[in-house]
């Protein structure tokens, strides 16, 4: 996707690393952050590496909460991630930045797809 400085969250990219554990995925991501920031394109930095992991992920309360003042009684940690990623994404808009997260691809593709 092309980067665009125009506010709206839905024109701003999410780079997503689908890699395992211990797969130089770390190194990966700081790469990949890195490169993006050097060709223009501002990464959010406020988004922890493992996004999907709920004891890294800052606005997981944030999103459960959201959802259970829209009425769902009992949020899955599925749609949970999902409205956190939402409220990283928004963030970063906010600020023309994009976020980039990796997750393993065996324990949250269906996130993704």
């Amino acid at each position: 996707q092309q980067h665009t400085n125009n506010n709206s969250s839905s024109n701003h990219p999410i780079t997503i690393l689908l890699m395992g554990g211990c797969s130089g995925s770390t190194i990966t991501q700081h790469m990949t952050r890195e490169l993006l920031a050097d060709h223009g394109v501002p990464v959010y930095s406020h988004v922890p590496f493992e996004l999907c992991n709920r004891k890294q992920n800052r606005k997981y309360n944030e999103a459960k909460q959201q959802l259970l003042q829209q009425g769902v009684t009992s949020p899955t940690n599925e749609e949970i991630l999902i409205r956190s990623i939402r409220l990283y994404q928004q963030a970063a808009a906010q600020r023309g930045q994009v976020i980039v997260f990796k997750t393993n691809p065996h324990k949250h593709l269906d996130l993704l797809t």
